[in-house]
Formats: structure tokens, C-alpha cells, sequence
């Protein structure tokens, strides 16, 4: 099983303590999402919106995609991050699409300059500082360090 399946996995398994969206978006909008980044998405992460749509963990908000539910025109979640990260943030790399704050005035990100010849990116944390860099490594790519955070944040919660 892939990292990106068994945190899918981990997720569904944990509904009590980790939310996933109840319709994970369609094709269409995903390929939508992806044509308004201007990037192509990592294999994992494109796994991980056909499944679950997007994720909160204990603690964490793994952004998703999905439409506004009062106007269905309007689109939130990854790439709406990406794009006002791009508009609002100065030095932040266009080739970088974050996923998750990091609760320090930073992202993780997946830097798509790097991408493997399967299409996956590593992550790392980006913060402003890191101006034209990817910042911090912390995994080859989505599906592993979302595999590592859920694991950590159910593990903390069934310890409580």
C-alpha cells in the first residue's frame, strides 16, 4: 500500500478524530484547480482530492478543494491558497504550491521544480525568509509526510 493510501486509509479509519470531506471533488475540478495553478499536480496529492477531498487532523487543516456552498462558482482550498500566496506574499515562489501552514507564519509545500520523473515533489516548509528557495526539507513527497502527520496526530490524541 502506498503512503498516500494507507494515510487515506488512517484517516477514514479515525472519522472521530479526523474529518474528510464527505464529497470529494470531480475530475473536472480538479483538473480546473490544477490548469489555475499553472502546475501539474503531484500523483499523491491528486490521490489524496479524489479521496478524501481534504483533511483535518487534530491540530492541522490540510487544504482540499471543493466549491463554496452558497455560490458554487466560487473555489476554495489549494489553489486558492497558491494563488493568493503568489498575489499576497513577496518572494513566494511561483513553482511551490502549499498544502498545509505550518502555525509559524509558514507553509508546507510541494516544490514541482524538483519533481521526479513519476511527477512526485518533495516537500519542504517554506517560509517568507526562504525568498526565491523551497525552504526546509521534510519528505520525498505528499503522500509520505501526510502519512507522517496523521500518524503523530492520532497517535497524540489517542494518548490524551
Amino acid at each position: 500500500m502506498s503512503d498516500v493510501d494507507e494515510f487515506v486509509r488512517l484517516v477514514v479509519a479515525n472519522s472521530h478524530l479526523a474529518n474528510h470531506y464527505a464529497s470529494p471533488p470531480d475530475a473536472e475540478l480538479i483538473n480546473w484547480a490544477e490548469s489555475s495553478v499553472g502546475l501539474k499536480l503531484p500523483p499523491t496529492f491528486r490521490r489524496y482530492l479524489e479521496t478524501l477531498g481534504g483533511c483535518d487532523l487534530p491540530g492541522e487543516e490540510i487544504y482540499g478543494l471543493f466549491r463554496d456552498r452558497s455560490d458554487d462558482s466560487v473555489v476554495h482550498g489549494f489553489s486558492e491558497e497558491t494563488l493568493e500566496s503568489r498575489r499576497d506574499i513577496v518572494n513566494f515562489p511561483g513553482f511551490l504550491i502549499p498544502f498545509m501552514e505550518d502555525g509559524m507564519g509558514g507553509f508546507y509545500v510541494m516544490d514541482t521544480s524538483q519533481a521526479d520523473a513519476s511527477g512526485e515533489a518533495p516537500v519542504y516548509i517554506w517560509t517568507p525568509e526562504f525568498k526565491d528557495s523551497p525552504g526546509e526539507y521534510v519528505g520525498q513527497d505528499f503522500g509520505e509526510v501526510a502519512l507522517m502527520m496523521a500518524s503523530r496526530a492520532i497517535a497524540s490524541e489517542d494518548v490524551e
